[in-house]
C-alpha cells in the first residue's frame, strides 16, 4: 500500500491488536476503531480471535460445542491460513476442550494447570504444534505435589 501512495495502515498497531478491547487506553480506542474499517487479513484475524473469546462464557458443553463448530466453520472459510490451522487444531482437540464444561476445574484439580495453559495459548492466538497441544490435553498434575499455603 505504501508504494501506491497510501500511508501504512498497520504501522505501530501490533500491540493494539494483541490487547483485549477492555484493556485499551483511551488513546488506543479510536485508532483501533479506524483500523477495523479496513478489510485486511490482519483485521479479520483480530475479529475472529475476539469472537472466539465468547467460547469461554458458555456453561453447557452442548452449546459450547455448537459455538466451537460454527466458529471453526467460519474460520475455515476465511482463507486466512494461520487461523485455519488454529481451527483444525481446535477441531482435533474438541473433546478435551468440552471436558471443561462437564467438570469445571477447581483450584489445583487435575485439569486446572494444563487447562489454564491451554486457555492462555488460545487466547493469545499462539500456534503451538499439534503435538504440544496434545501433550497439554493429556497432561495432569498431581494436586498432592503442589504446596498449599496455610
Amino acid at each position: 500500500m505504501k508504494q501506491d501512495g497510501y500511508s501504512p495502515v498497520l504501522a505501530n498497531t501490533r500491540w493494539l491488536l494483541l490487547k483485549r478491547p477492555e484493556n485499551l487506553t483511551p488513546k488506543q480506542e479510536p485508532k483501533l476503531a479506524e483500523l477495523l474499517r479496513y478489510n485486511l487479513k490482519t483485521v479479520r484475524s483480530y475479529l475472529l480471535k475476539e469472537d472466539f473469546q465468547l467460547f469461554w462464557l458458555y456453561k453447557s458443553p452442548f452449546w459450547a460445542g455448537q459455538f466451537l463448530d460454527r466458529w471453526c466453520t467460519k474460520t475455515m472459510r476465511s482463507k486466512i491460513e494461520p487461523m485455519r490451522k488454529m481451527a483444525r487444531q481446535l477441531r482435533r482437540h474438541r473433546p478435551p476442550l468440552l471436558k471443561r464444561y462437564r467438570k469445571p476445574p477447581t483450584n489445583f484439580s487435575d485439569e486446572a494447570p494444563s487447562f489454564c495453559l491451554l486457555i492462555s495459548l488460545m487466547s493469545w492466538s499462539l500456534r503451538p504444534s499439534s503435538s504440544s497441544l496434545a501433550t497439554l490435553a493429556k497432561s495432569s498434575v498431581n494436586p498432592s505435589t503442589l504446596s498449599t499455603a496455610t
